[in-house]
């Protein structure tokens, strides 16, 4: 609501009614499954999938997440992907721990009759 009336950010209208438990769903399945990883970085600020991985030539690598640092973004004077401490086996497990959670709380939201029909 802050960040409504401070004009950052407003929900979409389609959102107006949705459950927390099934945006957090909503999250965890778009990271797990929808996400384009290895072209696209992950960017808060922006809010949708416009920000390139060759934006950050330098440490973006096609296996795993590119975050933008919202502080030290791509085009400040020392632009900070926050992927690039993730090595192989980290990305397995944050790509998998994500996987995890979105099947536990799809479960979950299911048998509390909470889905929604977003369940997939």
């Amino acid at each position: 609501e802050t960040m409504a009336k401070s004009g950052i950010w407003k929900q979409p209208d389609r959102f107006a009614n949705t459950k927390l438990p099934n945006l957090l769903y909503g999250f965890l399945n778009f990271y797990a499954r929808v996400f384009p990883q290895q072209t696209t970085a992950v960017s808060i600020r922006f809010g949708k999938c416009t920000l390139q991985k060759t934006s950050f030539q330098k440490t973006s690598k096609i296996w795993r997440l590119c975050i933008e640092d919202p502080f030290e973004t791509f085009d400040s004077h020392c632009p900070h992907d926050l992927g690039c401490h993730l090595d192989e086996g980290g990305q397995r497990k944050v790509m998998n721990c994500l996987a995890q959670a979105r099947d536990r709380l799809g479960d979950l939201l299911q048998q509390a009759g909470l889905d929604d029909g977003l369940i997939q």
